[in-house]
């Protein structure tokens, strides 16, 4: 049975990277021509639409009183889209990109921030209301932040109409709707082949669900490497960590409140936000995102497995 839900998890992968290569383009076009830069574009509303798994996973994990499903599979998102999916995107894509240090700086930053707040919100064993409520709100904030600070570089002279901009604007969303539809199968896959193979939920959710749920992110960003568009790639990777370390993690409990194992929440937050800052700050002195910046990102994740573990 873990085989059929294996052959599941490739046939939705296999979609969303259709979806993703054709949502990539026209939000990129969309994005010139509203005269929006592109890295916005990514960390707001395609980090969003791709978050959508990570979204709908604390919703059904808090209602159903998996307190810890939903923290490991927000904070495992987070470390998984910040290390294996900007690590391994230069190497899918055959491309790398030159990297806007202020603007990795402050969205790698604010990342950080939202997780160690998650985890003080956690450090007491339950994920409430008002905890929900205020991670949504510090998405708002961040995103607010994020919106004032960032470069806005020279647009270029655009051949678009204002109706073709929307025109593209509604493409994206329609083929992004595509990618969280397809992913929704991948990732039902793998976590059913999880627990047919018998994995702790724990592990499943950290580990498992976390990088099942972070495909949309990786078929996003390589496509959008592919087409050149790397601060569209590096926007959507970093504001959906973002987006795991608040929405993600908040949504949940304002429906249901849930418990969760302290412990392991706080572990895994601290370990998450250490990751996060260490690739902000390795790309920002780097200057460029390459196989070799993708290689020791992708390492960083895997020397930080045990930490998770204990």
């Amino acid at each position: 049975m873990a085989v059929v839900w294996l052959v599941l998890t490739v046939a939705g992968l296999a979609v969303a990277v259709l979806g993703s290569t054709r949502g990539v383009d026209h939000a990129a076009k969309a994005a010139m021509g509203w005269g929006i830069p592109a890295f916005a574009i990514g960390f707001t509303l395609m980090a969003i639409g791709t978050d959508l798994p990570e979204i709908a996973n604390s919703v059904t994990a808090s209602i159903g009183g998996h307190g810890d499903v939903n923290a490991g599979a927000s904070l495992g998102s987070a470390a998984a889209q910040a290390t294996i999916v900007v690590g391994l995107a230069p190497f899918l894509a055959r491309r790398g990109t030159g990297v806007n240090r202020r603007d990795v700086l402050l969205l790698s930053g604010l990342g950080v921030s939202a997780l160690l707040l998650g985890v003080a919100l956690m450090a007491d064993g339950n994920l409430g209301r008002g905890d929900g409520v205020v991670l949504v709100l510090t998405w708002g904030l961040a995103v607010a932040t994020a919106w004032r600070w960032t470069s806005r570089p020279p647009q270029p002279e655009l051949a678009l109409r204002e109706h073709s901009a929307w025109g593209h604007g509604v493409r994206a969303l329609g083929w992004m709707l595509l990618v969280l539809a397809s992913a929704a199968v991948a990732v039902t896959g793998l976590t059913r082949a999880s627990e047919a193979l018998g994995l702790p939920e724990y592990l499943i959710s950290f580990f498992g669900l976390a990088l099942g749920t972070s495909l949309p992110e990786l078929t996003v960003v390589v496509a959008a490497l592919r087409r050149g568009h790397g601060e569209l790639a590096l926007g959507d990777a970093l504001g959906a960590t973002l987006a795991d370390a608040s929405i993600a993690l908040g949504v949940g409990p304002i429906v249901a409140p849930t418990a969760v194992t302290a412990e392991l929440a706080v572990r895994a937050g601290l370990v998450s936000a250490a990751l996060v800052g260490v690739v902000g700050l390795l790309l920002a002195v780097v200057g460029r995102h390459n196989r070799h910046t993708g290689a020791l990102i992708v390492l960083l994740y895997v020397g930080a497995i045990p930490l998770v573990l204990g």
